[in-house]
Formats: C-alpha cells, structure tokens, sequence
C-alpha cells in the first residue's frame, strides 16, 4: 500500500510526485497512457502569465509565483536526472495586427507597470527589427522580457527521471475507473483490472479526469502547441523568441537546439 496514489502522469501529477517522495511518502503514479498521450507531451512549454490575463487577480498572481519558481526548479531536475528542461528566459514579443489587438495589448501593460511589471511597447519597425521573420501586418507590439518556456518534452524525461531516483512507482497503461471512500474519505482506486488502496489519492489527469466516478464536477484546462500549422498561417517563423498576437489562440516557440 502506497501513501499516495496519483492518477496521471503529465506534468502536474510527476511534479507532485517529485516532491512527495522527497518529504519521504511512498508515491504510485498511475497514467492511462503514456507521455506522447499527454496534455503535457503537446503544451507550448510557455511560462507567460502577463501576455495571458488582461486583469490583475489572485490567479494571476499565482500564476507570476509559479513562473518565477522555474529557474531553480528546472535546475534540480536537470541535476537530478541528467535531462535538461531547456529552460530559457530568452523573454516573449506580444504582437498586435489590429487596432483593437494593440488597444488590449497597451492596457495590459498598463496596470501591470503600476503593479511593479516590465514591458516595453514597441513600433511595427522595432517588432520587425527583433524578429525579421514576422509574417503578421503589424499594428505594434510589446516585449515582455521576463516571459519564459521550457520545452514539454524534455521536461516531461527530466520529471520521470527525478521520480525514478527518488523511488516514485509509475504504471503506465493503467485507466483508473473510480476513487474508492471509505468512512466519507479516500481510500484508493478502481482500475479496468484491479484496485490499489491508499488514504490519499491525488487527480492530475486533465481532461481525462471528469471520466473518474466519485468525484466532485470539475472544469479541465488544457493547453496546446501549434508545431505543424500550415505555412500559410500568419505566424512567426523565429528562432530568437516565443512569439505570440493578442488577437489570435496560437504562439510559436523557439526550436530547441
């Protein structure tokens, strides 16, 4: 019997995991899939809490507490499993290609100066100048140089190889069913096959989770990269910085070398 079950091996449930097993808790990770399935497999790996909110709020502090957590965290990883994140903190350009996107992206920046935030408006001219290889008609753009990414997928291994040294269980292929209760709390899971007992259960299987029985309703989020959009997509072609446009739902990251 393990101390702590978690359904779902992405980033959030290893992470979890990592840390668990460092405050010495036995950990079972069990995931349905495996890591090419994961939410965390396709994510664009940005850490941009102020190109993403247009108000101030108690997330998006959150948010802002997490990213600047990053360098050090992807460092231990990094030495803990020989697997580089690829964190970088190479900033992020927030393009605008109308008047109403530049409207948005100049109250943005706004209220998060007077929250003690740095980001510099710029000219179509000093966009283009950063980034050459821009295929947007510009109306202007910000950058936003404490805006960071990773690289999913290597973070993913760094992960796997962290909870590997600190002794974390992970079963791959393993659909979890139901949570068990007992005595009005967790008791372990129901799997297609089996059961694993555990007085706590942690659920960090993103949009997979609402298809768990005993559970409370729940709302997913997810993210997405857009590697493999079609070249005639008016997106950023760069290799300098992650580039995003205040009007659109895409982003393009910088190649990992």
């Amino acid at each position: 019997m393990h101390d702590v079950i978690i359904v779902g091996g992405g980033v959030i449930g290893l992470s979890i995991a990592r840390e668990l097993a460092g405050r010495g808790r036995s950990v079972l990770v069990l995931d349905r899939g495996n890591p090419r399935d994961a939410t965390s497999w396709a994510a664009a790996g940005m850490l941009a809490p102020q190109s993403e909110t247009d108000t101030p709020s108690p997330f998006f502090d959150l948010c802002l507490t997490s990213a600047r957590l990053y360098p050090e965290w992807t460092k231990q990883l990094h030495e803990e499993s020989g697997v580089d994140p690829e964190y970088a903190d190479s900033g992020l350009l927030f393009v605008a290609s109308t008047e109403d996107a530049m409207c948005r992206i100049r109250r943005n920046i706004e209220w998060q100066h007077s929250a003690g935030l740095t980001a510099e408006l710029l000219s179509p001219e000093e966009a283009l100048r950063l980034e050459p290889q821009l295929t947007l008609c510009l109306t202007g753009a910000a950058l936003i140089r404490e805006e960071c990414h990773v690289t999913p997928r290597r973070l993913i291994e760094a992960l796997t190889g962290a909870c590997a040294v600190k002794g974390v269980e992970i079963r791959s292929g393993v659909r979890v069913v139901d949570v068990l209760h007992a005595d009005g709390r967790a008791a372990g899971v129901r799997t297609s096959t089996e059961h694993f007992s555990s007085g706590y259960v942690v659920i960090a299987s993103g949009v997979r989770s609402p298809e768990i029985g005993g559970l409370f309703p729940a709302i997913p989020v997810t993210s997405a990269s857009c590697c493999g959009l079609p070249s005639s997509w008016p997106v950023a072609r760069s290799s300098k910085r992650a580039t995003r446009e205040a009007r659109r739902s895409f982003i393009t990251q910088p190649a990992s070398t």
